[in-house]
Order: C-alpha cells, then structure tokens, then sequence
C-alpha cells in the first residue's frame, strides 16, 4: 500500500510538473435554436442570435493533448414566424463546459459535457409594428413554469490558436447538443431541447511567467 500511494504521489507531481495552466477570457456570439417535440409531431425553430462571454482556464498536459474548464454566461432560446408574427425566447444561462482537447499544432478538436443554470429569460411576441414581452418562469412546476432551471448537454468544437504578445489568441467555434428536456412536465412526446452553435474569441494568458 505504502509503495501505491509513493507512486501514485509521484505521478501527480509529475503531472503537475508538466502541466501548463492559463487563464483566458473569451467572448463571441451563440446562435441558438430548439428542438422540439408536441404530441409526437417534431420540429426546430430557426436561430436566435444572442451573447457568449466568459472565462476559460486551458490545462496543456503535453503539446498534444489540454483539458479546458470554463464558466460562461450564454444565451439560448429560438424564434419562429407564422403569418407576419414573429414569436421568441431568449434564456439566459450560467453555463459549466469541460472540454477535452486533442491539438494538431495549432489547431484542436474538442468535445465535452457542459452544465447550464437557468438564470432568467423573456418570451417576446412581435407583429411587426407592436411587440409585447414577458418573463419566462424558471422552475419544475408544469402548470406555472416555462423552462426548468437545468440543463445538460455536450459540446463538439474546432479551434485554433496562434501566439500574440506574451499569450494565445484562440478562436473557437463549438456545436452544443442539449441533451435535456427544458419543459417543465414533458416526457419522450413533449419536449423542448437545446441547440446552438457557439463562436468565441478568447486571448490565452499562461500562469506562472
């Protein structure tokens, strides 16, 4: 046992040793959608564009492979137009990604789970001369609320990074498959999903030197 625990410390020291944190603040544009299911009949709502900002912290463990926590605030929803009308939802998230990264030199390739907390939204109904807004209730109860306050999802992204100053401009384009039901009350039937499509950039800033 004393021997695993001496080896098991020692790896971790290496690992430490060898890798390079940085902190890099990001920011860019979510292009966000929803898929949804009534009574069995599926479809998806055009894009709503909104804002993705945040802080990221890259952990290079070779020059072939980092993990990439981060915490953002982004927005999702969608909108749909019938008839002249035009009806949105725009929902605001405090989202927790931890992306997996394989770097090919400059560039990368990520996917990863992320965890989004529903901070708030609004459902917006426009006519074209004369719009109306409402806040979204945020909660479980099927009879009360419109989206419930979690969600789940992976990440699948592409990126690229080249060095500037004493950092890394770091351009980053991602697709986010919701893998929740955002209805509060839904079943395999009934259901809304998310869906977006997430372009940032964010300037690495390497701890440490």
């Amino acid at each position: 046992m004393k021997k695993l625990l001496l080896t098991l410390a020692a790896g971790a020291l290496f690992f430490g040793a060898q890798a390079q944190i940085s902190i890099m603040p990001k920011a860019g544009v979510s292009l966000a959608s929803v898929a949804s299911k009534s009574a069995g009949e599926s479809s998806t709502s055009d894009m709503k564009t909104g804002f993705a900002f945040g802080v990221a912290a890259p952990i290079s463990v070779s020059e072939q492979f980092s993990v990439q926590p981060e915490l953002l605030y982004i927005q999702k929803g969608g909108e749909e137009k019938n008839n002249g009308l035009t009806t949105s939802a725009t929902i605001n998230y405090l989202e927790i990604p931890v992306m997996a990264r394989a770097h090919f030199g400059g560039f990368y390739v990520g996917a990863g789970p992320y965890l989004g907390i529903a901070l708030g939204g609004k459902a917006k109904i426009d006519d074209g001369s004369a719009s109306i807004e409402a806040d979204l209730n945020i909660g479980t109860d099927e009879a009360e609320d419109d989206v419930k306050p979690t969600d789940f999802g992976l990440y699948f992204g592409l990126g690229y990074g080249f060095e500037v100053g004493s950092g890394k401009l770091v351009l980053d384009a991602r697709y986010g498959l919701g893998l929740s039901n955002t209805l509060p009350g839904g079943d395999s039937d009934n259901f809304n999903k998310n869906r977006n499509i997430a372009i940032t950039v964010g300037y690495a800033i390497p701890l440490g030197q």
